[in-house]
C-alpha cells in the first residue's frame, strides 16, 4: 500500500505533487498517515499498545505486512475509527 487516494491520486489530479499534511507541515504519505500523523495520536494509541506488548515494533511493515494477520485487524480498527479507511 503505497498509493492512495489522497498520496497520489488526488495531488496528480491537482497538480499538487507532492502532496502535504496541512497538519504536519510534511510530504504526505502512507507511512505519516499511519505512524506519525498527529490529529490521530490517540487513537493510534491502542495500536501502538498492541504492537508494544508483543514485541512488534509500528512500523509499516509490521502493519501491512502478511506475517501479524492480529495487527492488521487493529489496523483495520484504527482506520475504521478515524474515517480514514473511506480516504484510502
Amino acid at each position: 500500500m503505497g498509493c492512495t487516494l489522497p498520496t497520489h491520486m488526488l495531488p496528480y489530479i491537482a497538480h499538487t505533487f507532492p502532496p502535504q499534511c496541512s497538519t504536519c507541515n510534511v510530504t504526505l504519505s502512507v507511512e505519516h498517515i499511519l505512524l506519525h500523523y498527529v490529529r490521530y495520536r490517540e487513537e493510534r494509541r491502542p495500536l501502538s499498545v498492541y504492537c508494544q506488548s508483543r514485541g512488534l515494533p509500528l512500523t509499516q511493515t509490521t502493519l501491512l505486512g502478511d506475517e501479524h494477520p492480529d495487527v492488521v485487524d487493529r489496523l483495520m480498527i484504527y482506520l475504521t475509527e478515524t474515517n480514514l479507511i473511506r480516504e484510502l
